[in-house]
């Protein structure tokens, strides 16, 4: 709100504001505060004589700081004294103190005598005394004393209590110091002084939005009351503290304020419908959706034809809605009214375009332009949606439409012409500019326009035509002809492009101002003669142009080095930039440019040392030359002579204590010389100098005693920087940095929040609070900044930043759907920041991540995946517009997100953007997630287009039917599960692709309809189809269930055929439908399946087990969707092994699977082991799976757990088919393959029979000694005394130290019982004999398991003469009963 004395003081201001801002006067004297109106001088009376008046007596010539712009007029001690006349008549006024304080600044560098000259008049006795004590109180309040202000005001009340003046520039005070009390108290005590107006008005005002903030709401209800009378009862005064408190959040009070205007404005429509769209925000904000919603359809109802009402009643209706996440339950409301206006269609068109129901919301936008065609925004966005959904001609028509409705809107004319020209129509295009260009003729920034495009779209020759057009107009701005000069001069045409320029002259009124643009246009394409001699001219024709004399001196000083003469003319050069030092007058900044610009010429000259003598006589001389000192300072800085340029700059500042440029100089150059305590004093004396930057120069200092690790006074300048200035945002964010450094995070926090309230717009700062309240656990606040920042900031690299962090902090919290609701208003209501809808997107993903691994995992018809499902529904019901939109985005993550969600929220409103997406032009890769996607959906409508693209008519296809998109299509048309796709199913079995007619067979399994069994039979049985196609027949006659003789002796003869793929297909057949058949059918489908559980392929192994576990239970289960939407690119592989039977995980039904099937696996491992050793590695890893027992892996692995009758069932069945393996085994021992041999030896060494002992010790003498190393690693189970016998000889006798570690172990196993003597006999020997020490430890640690007692003398022997010391260890710790590994 304004304050009270900035308007008084531009309402008191007014009669004296022409003569503050005139230039000064001789008059200045007799200045009359009553403005316009003062008198005249009286003219001068003529002296005695008749003669003239005398001549005056000459003036001293004023220093440059005290003339005006053109050198003349009164100096600073005549200004002074003007504005102290005015500050006397008016005290309170804010602006003719400030600029006399600094007319003392610029005299003293203080305002110290500005002070006790206050302070002199206030305690003068005089009609003055109480207005200089007012504005004494003012300058304390400038110079940084606020405490002795306040006391000062505080005084002038109390001599004059009822002049309302200073008790409002108190309350101002307090209020900047943020003392709201006590700033309330005294404007309620000014408000009793003044009469009703403005100023009572604006008091009035003030002190509601006080009170307000010091929450006294009964106290605010009587300042409105008042401020509603003075206004005759206006009721959108009335409507002001409603407002109000809307604004601060108070929605419970707000709704009482509207309530009572509702009732106040009954029977005034025009104040009603506005007053009725407040009540219904303020309930909606309240949650109270139902009356909301009824409030704003009687505010609809009573808005007519208010069109700026109704959009806004319409958009809190959207709003609140949306704001519970049930935009869908408003769009049958509206459906329900039945009404026409454009309005209320075209925000129900809105709801269905965000809800994805695309199809009505064309209906609905059309039905809108029915009403009003001139609705562009309407037409734009039916523009959008049939472009995507690929309607592309409709969308030209719309297009040609709206340029229609719009005909002097080229961006219209453009979008239409980049899309024809995209599908091929350049000339459609190119007729569409060229009646552009005719419309627009007389409008010379839309043909620039033109031209532009037609660059773009690479039509040189029109875009020259269009810039001869512009060239030639009269009146023609001149960089249309600059423009075209540079087209020539680029296409090597300089002396057309000189004629061209030449125009400038004569479009340009002002000689000289059109001489400098040539002369800029020539420097601009290195013509630097010509330039230099049209900048010339400009001076000549206006010498005193400031601007035309810098363009020239810098043309000079570019062109020196190349044009020659460089010294003459950099010469040139100086004598120009030191005619404008010269003349600068008050102009600092030209002053400046002007020193900076001749220091570097004189650089470039090699001048520099020999101007140092010079400059300093002058600056020593009487008087001394200031200006020259400047000069040589920047010499002296320029020569890296800091210490003498520190020293000029001092006494520079010395001579003129308020000349401000020449402190911050000496700042600098301390700056430079690493003196950062002179430079903290420097800058304390610009803190006097000028008052106005001085939070700026308490920051500097800060950052100065930071750098000098003087924490304590940095913080102290930071602090008295916020304290000059408690409203700078700034101020507060650096001291916040300080604490922060200091680890002083709650003080940092503090001031962090203060920045924030004084500014909300300081986005950074809010990053920094966040991460404070993050590292200290307050993540909901923290989570509320970055909102903020995502809401409000315009800077989209800190709206994504914030967005992410904020989707950090909820996917921890599992409470992403929050900023949902927070994010999707802002992106709906910004359709111009894509950046809202791209993070938005990202959310989505974030969303539905889990969502979709649920489904993924957990198989299609658990509960788990079912919610899975129903939640993607909902998000994908909300979600489907921004989705849609990302399609079309020129970011490929974007696409790519939007395809992974649009395959699993199955919204059906997405299939035309999908399909269009994927016959596009954008990556491959992200076309088949989008074909897949769009299969994902089951739409029948998209049917024609998927046979257009599978089928055509004509004889030319798009695709190749083996093209991943085809068979994508194919897909989505399989899984489609509609009557409907059936006929272009059957068309497809005929497809050239097997991937192609693969997946139209399972589709058509899938109908399980089975009058299309004989055409799966046939391609079944087709071996030219493929065996991808063949398999998939299988499965598709497995779905059908058909189980006819001669189909089931089929499926046997192809679980035999050399085709993983098919075999696999065939095994999974045969588990659905042998059961079905006779005992010879059910037999055969056993031995398949048992033959290929000991197949070499693991997958067939895994399909073989899951098939014969199927078959022996009678329960075919698939807890999965035949077709579920895969996770990556689309694979016939996968696709066939997902129609399998879930693996068995109960170990009890592979139980049962196994003794079923336990003849079958007899003459299976038989035959296995016989006639491929390949095979026979594969049987004896199933048997040898357990170390503790025989198994059969995969059927039975070491980890079942059965009850006691089927692990008995089980072990027999085993014990039969390892009995009749091992006659194979044995002839495989002297297998030429070294692991053939070495697994057969494994599995015989656990086998009693003696054939299989005697191949055992047979292996013992195996030429390879991993071999022999396998076989006594076996051993052990079976102790056979030859086998002993051939054990303890080849622990006495192998050559190899190795081999006799393993068979003094392997009699440690075999040794015990009554076998044992042999092997503790040769234990003993080898303990005490063996050279090698690994060898006699083995044999001790054996002796030992074997025979303890009997071991011992041994042991002792060992512990205490063997002569390796751990072998002695070794044979301690045995004797001593301790375990040794």
């Amino acid at each position: 709100m304004r304050s009270h004395v900035l308007a008084g003081c531009l309402l008191l201001g007014l009669p004296f504001a022409a003569t503050v801002l005139a230039p000064p006067s001789a008059e200045a004297a007799d200045f009359d505060p009553s403005g316009r109106n003062r008198k005249k001088p009286p003219k001068p009376n003529p002296q005695p004589g008749g003669g003239s008046r005398p001549a005056q007596p000459k003036q001293p010539k004023q220093p440059q700081g005290d003339a005006d712009a053109t050198g003349k007029g009164p100096g600073s001690d005549a200004l002074i004294a003007r504005y102290t006349a005015i500050v006397i008549s008016q005290p309170s006024a804010p602006f003719p103190l400030q600029r006399l304080s600094q007319l003392y600044r610029e005299r003293d560098g203080n305002i110290k005598k500005l002070v006790e000259e206050f302070e002199k008049r206030a305690a003068t006795p005089g009609t003055d005394a109480w207005a200089a004590k007012v504005a004494l109180a003012g300058i304390y309040k400038l110079d940084g004393r606020p405490e002795d202000a306040v006391k000062t005001y505080e005084a002038a009340i109390a001599e004059k209590p009822n002049d309302p003046q200073a008790i409002l520039a108190l309350a101002q005070l307090q209020s900047e110091r943020g003392d709201k009390s006590a700033s309330r108290a005294s404007y309620e005590k000014a408000l009793a002084l003044l009469k009703p107006g403005p100023d009572f008005e604006q008091t009035t005002r003030t002190l509601l939005g006080l009170c307000l903030d010091l929450k006294d709401f009964e106290a605010a209800k009587k300042h409105h009351d008042a401020l509603v009378k003075a206004a005759q009862g206006s009721l959108f005064v009335k409507a002001e503290l409603g407002r109000e408190l809307l604004a601060r959040s108070l929605y419970d009070r707000a709704e009482v304020e509207f309530r009572e205007l509702v009732k106040a404005a009954a029977g005034d429509n025009r104040a009603l419908a506005p007053a009725l769209r407040d009540l219904g925000q303020v309930l909606a904000r309240q949650k109270k959706t139902e009356e909301a919603l009824s409030v704003l359809k009687r505010a609809l109802t009573v808005a007519g034809g208010a069109a700026g009402v109704r959009a806004e009643i319409l958009v809190i209706m959207t709003d609140a809605f949306r704001a519970e996440g049930k935009l869908a339950e408003l769009i049958p409301i509206l459906e329900a009214e039945k009404a026409q206006d454009a309005q209320r269609l075209a925000t129900l068109g809105g709801l269905y375009e965000e809800t994805g129901d695309v199809d009505k919301a064309i209906a609905t936008y059309r039905k809108v332009l029915g009403i009003d065609s001139r609705a562009i925004d309407v037409r734009l966005k039916l523009v959008h949606l049939l472009q995507t959904a690929g309607e592309l001609d409709a969308a030209i028509k719309e297009y040609e439409a709206l340029i229609k409705a719009a005909p002097g809107n080229p961006d219209f004319v453009f979008e239409l012409c980049e899309t024809l020209i995209q599908r091929g129509d350049r000339p459609k295009a190119l007729k569409l500019l060229t009646e552009l260009e005719a419309r627009v003729g007389s409008e010379p920034e839309i043909l620039a326009a033109v031209a532009d495009f037609y660059e773009r779209v690479e039509e040189k020759d029109k875009a020259l035509k269009v810039l001869q057009k512009l060239a030639a107009s009269g009146g023609a701005d001149h960089t249309y002809i600059v423009d075209l000069g540079d087209r020539y001069y680029q296409a090597g045409d300089k002396k057309k492009a000189l004629e061209t320029w030449a125009r400038i002259k004569q479009v340009v009124p002002n000689r000289a101002r059109a001489n400098s643009l040539l002369g800029e246009v020539y420097l601009d394409h290195d013509m630097p003669l010509e330039a230099l001699n049209a900048l010339r001219e400009a001076v000549q024709l206006e010498p005193t142009n400031v601007r035309y004399k810098k363009n020239l001196a810098v043309a000079i000083e570019r062109t020196a080095a190349t044009l020659g003469s460089a010294a003459q003319r950099y010469a040139e050069a100086r004598v120009i930039w030191e005619e404008l030092l010269a003349g600068s007058q008050n102009d600092k900044l030209l002053a400046r440019e002007a020193r900076t610009h001749i220091v570097s010429l004189w650089s470039l000259a090699h001048e520099l040392p020999s101007r140092v003598a010079p400059l300093t006589a002058r600056f020593n001389g009487t008087p001394p030359d200031l200006e020259a000192g400047r000069l040589l300072a920047e010499v002296q800085r320029r020569l890296h002579r800091l210490a003498d340029a520190e020293a000029t700059l001092r006494k520079v500042t010395e001579l003129a204590p308020g000349d401000e440029e020449s402190l911050l100089a000496l700042e600098r150059i301390l700056v430079l010389e690493q003196n950062l305590l002179g430079a903290i004093g420097v800058l304390e004396k610009l803190v006097e100098v000028n008052p106005k930057r001085a939070r700026e120069f308490y920051q500097r200092m800060a950052q100065y005693a930071a750098e000098l690790y003087r924490d304590d006074d940095s913080i102290k300048y930071a602090a008295r920087a916020v304290e000059l200035s408690p409203e700078d945002a700034n101020g507060h964010q650096k001291l916040g940095d300080m604490y922060r450094r200091r680890q002083d995070f709650p003080h940092a926090i503090a001031e962090y929040r203060q920045a924030i309230q004084r500014n909300d717009r300081l986005f950074p700062v809010y990053f920094d609070l966040a991460e404070l309240l993050l590292s200290s656990g307050q993540v909901d606040e923290a989570d509320r900044l970055f909102r903020r920042v995502v809401r409000s900031s315009p800077d989209e690299e800190l709206v994504s930043r914030a967005a992410r962090m904020s989707m950090q902090i909820n996917l921890g919290k599992n409470s992403l759907e929050s900023l949902e609701r927070e994010l999707l208003p802002v992106a709906v209501g910004n359709p111009q920041k894509g950046i809202y809808r791209r993070l938005l997107v990202e959310l989505y993903g974030a969303m539905t991540l889990p969502l979709v691994q649920k489904v993924r995992h957990e198989g299609g018809t658990s509960p788990a995946a079912r919610a899975a499902r129903a939640e993607l529904g909902k998000i994908g019901a909300r979600a489907i517009k921004p989705l849609l939109d990302a399609l079309a985005d020129d970011k490929e993550s974007q696409q790519k997100i939007a395809i992974e969600v649009l395959a699993y929220v199955e919204n059906k409103s997405a299939g035309p953007a999908l399909y269009n997406y994927a016959t596009g032009q954008a990556d491959k890769s992200l076309r088949v997630r989008a074909m897949i996607a769009c299969g994902a959906l089951r739409d029948p409508s998209i049917l024609p287009r998927y046979e257009q693209m599978l089928a055509p008519k004509d004889t030319g296809a798009a695709l190749l039917p083996s093209d991943s998109i085809a068979v994508a299509a194919a897909w989505g048309v399989a899984r489609m599960g509609d009557k409907k796709a059936e006929p272009l199913l059957v068309k497809l079995l005929g497809s050239t692709s097997p991937e192609v007619r693969g997946v139209a067979a399972l589709g058509l399994g899938l109908t399980h309809d089975k009058k299309y069994t004989t055409a799966l039979v046939a391609l079944a049985r087709a071996p030219e189809a493929g065996a991808t196609a063949r398999a998939a027949a299988v499965h598709a006659l497995a779905e059908l269930g058909t189980s006819q003789s001669d189909n089931l002796h089929m499926l046997v003869a192809l679980a035999d055929t050399n085709e993983p793929v098919l075999r696999q297909a065939a095994l999974v057949a045969l588990a659905r439908l042998a059961p079905k058949g006779d005992a010879a059918q059910s037999a055969s489908a056993e031995n398949a399946l048992a033959s290929s559980l000991f197949a070499t392929d693991e997958s067939m192994r895994r399909t073989a087990v899951a098939a014969a576990t199927a078959l022996a239970t009678k329960n075919f289960s698939r807890t999965g969707e035949a077709l579920p939407v895969p996770d990556g690119p689309l694979s016939m592989k996968e696709i066939l092994a997902g129609l399998g039977p879930d693996a068995a995980r109960v170990a009890g039904a592979r139980a049962r699977a196994l003794v079923a099937l336990a003849p079958s696996l007899e003459r299976a491992a038989v035959a296995a082991a016989s006639t491929s050793p390949d095979r026979a590695r594969v049987v004896a890893d199933a048997l040898l799976a357990n170390d503790v027992e025989l198994s059969l892996a995969p059927l039975l692995g070491p980890d079942d757990k059965l009850d006691p009758e089927s692990a008995r069932a089980t072990s027999a069945a085993i014990e039969r088919i390892a009995a009749a393996v091992v006659p194979a085994f044995v002839a495989l021992v002297r297998h030429p393959a070294l692991e053939v041999r070495t697994r057969a030896v494994e599995l015989l060494a656990r086998r009693p029979e003696k054939e299989a002992q005697d191949a055992v010790i047979d292996a013992l003498s195996d030429p390879e000694e991993s071999v022999r190393r396998a076989a006594l690693a076996a051993l052990g189970r079976v102790k056979h005394p030859a086998t002993i016998s051939a054990v303890a000889r080849l622990g006495r006798e192998a050559p190899s130290w190795p081999l006799r570690v393993r068979a003094a172990e392997a009699l440690g196993r075999l040794g015990a019982g009554a076998t044992g003597r042999v092997a503790f006999e040769t234990l003993t020997t080898i303990a005490q004999e063996d050279p090698y020490a690994l060898v006699r430890e083995a044999a001790a640690l054996s002796m030992a398991s074997l025979d303890r007692a009997a071991a011992e003398p041994i042991l002792r022997k060992l512990s205490a003469s063997d002569p390796e010391p751990r072998i002695r260890k070794t044979a301690a710790d045995l004797l001593a009963g301790k375990t040794t590994n």
